[in-house]
């Protein structure tokens, strides 16, 4: 398990992932973190994967966008939440 998690984007998606990783103690940090976890529109995933230092797990949260992506960097995976996330309800 990762003890700390950088979130980028903090839309629908990285508002409620972020808060339930807060919920469950794990530190959220703006730089320096085990895990980068990309939660930034599809067509933006590849320019933020190529902005960001290598060495940390990168991942994002993307159903339709391939694991190329994130290259160059080679601890990396994707995550694609089966469920909605809105604004009016909350990061549930």
């Amino acid at each position: 398990m990762f003890e700390s998690v950088m979130v980028v984007g903090r839309g629908r998606v990285g508002s409620a992932v972020a808060a339930r990783l807060r919920e469950r103690n794990v530190v959220l940090r703006n730089d320096d973190a085990e895990l980068v976890l990309l939660c930034v529109p599809d067509t933006a995933i590849a320019g933020v994967a190529s902005t960001i230092a290598r060495g940390p797990w990168v991942a994002h949260m993307s159903g339709a966008t391939p694991l190329a992506a994130l290259k160059p960097h080679s601890l990396r995976f994707g995550v694609h939440p089966l469920q909605t996330f809105t604004r009016a309800r909350g990061a549930e």
